[in-house]
């Protein structure tokens, strides 16, 4: 990318322009680590999270099976109680998973690569202001 440097005119400036480009260059390498280790927290979460979300349905299954062939309206309303239960942390674990989704990861990784091309890009203007620098 070609970049217009003519208003570069003095040494001191150059260096001004320089400095100014790694300060935003380091804030966008912090933000990539945070955003990578995101990424990198949020893949065992979902994976945990769906073993879990299986295992919670198979448990609901299985009360709701033993609730509906009951005839004895205490078990039934205990079962109920449980199926409650049961059902909220389904719930609450729909709702996990949904946070750590495979949209949610790939929006990550869009964000992480946008970065990456925003270094590159002030990677190179920082060389062109170098040059600019030994020409003058």
């Amino acid at each position: 990318m070609a970049f217009d440097l003519g208003n570069i005119t003095t040494i001191g400036d150059c260096d001004s322009v320089i400095t100014a480009a790694n300060v935003e260059k380091n804030a966008l390498a912090l933000k990539k680590s945070n955003l990578s280790s995101d990424l990198a927290e949020m893949n065992p979460v979902f994976q945990a999270s769906s073993s879990e979300f299986k295992a919670i349905d198979t448990e609901l299954t299985g009360l709701e099976s033993i609730h509906n062939n009951t005839t004895d309206p205490k078990t039934k309303l205990d079962y109920e109680k449980r199926m409650r239960h049961v059902q909220l942390r389904k719930l609450v674990l729909t709702e996990r998973i949904g946070a750590n989704s495979t949209v949610v990861q790939a929006l990550l990784q869009l964000d992480i690569a946008q970065i990456d091309a925003q270094i590159s890009t002030i990677d190179a203007f920082i060389t062109a202001v170098q040059a600019r620098k030994a020409q003058l």
